[in-house]
């Protein structure tokens, strides 16, 4: 049975979707988007540098995160669902859902569970899972962690 898939905008035949049609695939994928995760990457650091070096007050910091990180979540969302529907067919509703799953999922892994984890297994004091969209003793959006 015979498919067609689109990869960086072309579209090409292949037999089925096996496993290695898929790597292939996601192998392209990942090369054609490197060089803007690089990009991003640097950025970032050298904003990073500039607020420590230029000792910008941590309420400015504060302020650019809660202000930005709502921002990056939506465009984690848009292009984790924008990747499905390049490539697959797919409903109004598992566009949402791989959207939401793509970014919350994912940030939920990487920043409450996996650090918990090595908390764990590194033994170390007063570990804790993060959960920093929960209102706990009042702080609404400021961060908590259940510790245990």
């Amino acid at each position: 049975m015979d498919s067609e898939t689109k990869m960086c905008g072309k579209t090409t035949r292949e037999p089925g979707r096996g496993v290695r049609a898929i790597a292939r695939t996601m192998g392209v994928e990942l090369r054609k988007h490197s060089p803007y995760t690089l990009l991003g990457t640097l950025s970032g650091v050298v904003f990073m540098t500039v607020l420590v070096v230029g000792d910008v007050p941590a309420s400015w910091s504060q302020a650019l995160f809660w202000g930005l990180h709502p921002v990056h979540v939506l465009l984690s969302a848009l292009v984790t669902a924008s990747m499905l529907r390049l490539h697959r067919p797919a409903g109004l509703w598992l566009t949402v859902a791989v959207g939401y799953v793509g970014s919350i999922g994912i940030a939920t892994l990487s920043d409450c569970v996996i650090p918990y984890v090595g908390e764990v297994l590194l033994g170390l004091p007063s570990r804790g899972i993060h959960l920093g969209f929960i209102d706990i003793h009042g702080q609404l959006a400021e961060g908590s962690t259940f510790t245990t």
